[in-house]
């Protein structure tokens, strides 16, 4: 499925085309209305499109190079020569904002790659004027720089700062990210929602997502009446309402893998409030393993662990509840 095309891509961005169909696309243009009315309608001087057109500006004692074109005025090529833009894609060499460019090809596809990048961004990642992502384990960094890597062909940067590592790449990746669903800026100040193209991708699409966000922000408990994955995330105290119904998205996402969560429970804090779910039951817990795993080792290492060693535990009744209290409606539930 397309996320971003050329269609799709916002006009402060700007695409690359190779040298040949750069020339191309301006020749049929100027065909169809000449080089002045051609220059009018994109909205620049006959020089600029001249400019424009071989791929550098001329200036008094230098030549200055004219790589990408802005979004706008490719569709405006495109229209005036009357060229299909999907066409126009296939000779995209890469795409640019501000004084960064990535070499990429559109458009963009849903992947398992770009689902887990997404997941670790409602994470312990960061989507502002760079993209970051900061965690203790290394394995974790090397997934997330990896699928970066082949998902945008750009290498990140990594430091070690008192036993964290900060992972950390420039806005253009902050940008992508955000117009395929990832949140911009402080996540404990903003509501959050999961990408529609998530929620409606398969099972590997939202595996990968969940894996990604329990990798950050969960815990497994280990412990000789325990045996859990707890989940929790933490918002200013006036997004209570919008983060329920985050957290119950996120619900939804496991009853579709057959994963049963438990009641949705508030964390009062003095500067901020969480919710929080559980994941018990061996079937469940079983279901997660198989589903959706963890990346971490410790915390798969831990629920591997939790699941050989498991006994029936009998819980308290205030710690029962009726799913049916919270699911939406229209979710199944399979009953075994």
């Amino acid at each position: 499925m397309k996320i971003i095309s050329l269609a799709t891509l916002p006009d402060n961005f700007g695409v690359g085309l190779n040298k040949e169909y750069r020339k191309a696309i301006f020749k049929a243009s100027i065909q169809k209305v000449g080089m002045n009315d051609l220059a009018k309608k994109l909205g620049y001087a006959r020089k600029t499109v001249e400019g424009l057109r071989r791929g550098y500006t001329s200036g008094k004692n230098r030549k200055r190079a004219n790589r990408f074109l802005r979004i706008r005025t490719v569709k405006k090529l495109a229209q005036i020569a009357t060229i299909d833009i999907e066409k126009i894609e296939s000779h995209i060499t890469g795409i640019s904002f501000g004084n960064s460019f990535l070499k990429i090809n559109l458009p963009i596809y849903t992947t398992k790659k770009l689902s887990s990048v997404i997941g670790h961004c409602f994470g312990d990642g960061y989507v502002g004027a760079y993209f970051g992502y900061f965690n203790k384990n290394k394995r974790l960094i090397n997934e997330v720089r990896e699928n970066v890597r082949n998902l945008f062909n750009l290498q990140g940067n990594v430091i070690r700062h008192h036993g964290t590592y900060f992972l950390y790449f420039p806005g253009i990746i902050s940008k992508i990210l955000n117009l395929v669903g990832a949140p911009f800026g402080n996540k404990m100040q903003q509501k959050l929602q999961i990408p529609l193209w998530i929620k409606r991708g398969n099972k590997k699409i939202k595996s990968s997502f969940l894996r990604a966000l329990f990798d950050d922000e969960s815990s497994v408990k280990f412990r000789r009446y325990d045996r859990s994955i707890q989940f929790a995330l933490f918002k200013e105290k006036r997004f209570l309402r919008q983060h329920k119904i985050f957290m119950k998205e996120l619900c939804e996402l496991l009853l579709e893998l057959q994963i049963m969560p438990s009641k949705l429970r508030i964390i009062k804090t003095k500067n901020s409030i969480g919710i929080r779910f559980t994941i018990s039951g061996y079937h469940n817990l079983i279901s997660f393993l198989n589903l959706i795993n963890f990346s971490h080792p410790f915390k798969r290492q831990k629920l591997e662990n939790s699941i050989k060693t498991y006994k029936q535990i009998q819980y308290h009744d205030r710690e029962k509840f009726s799913n049916q209290k919270w699911i939406a409606p229209g979710i199944k539930i399979v009953k075994k």
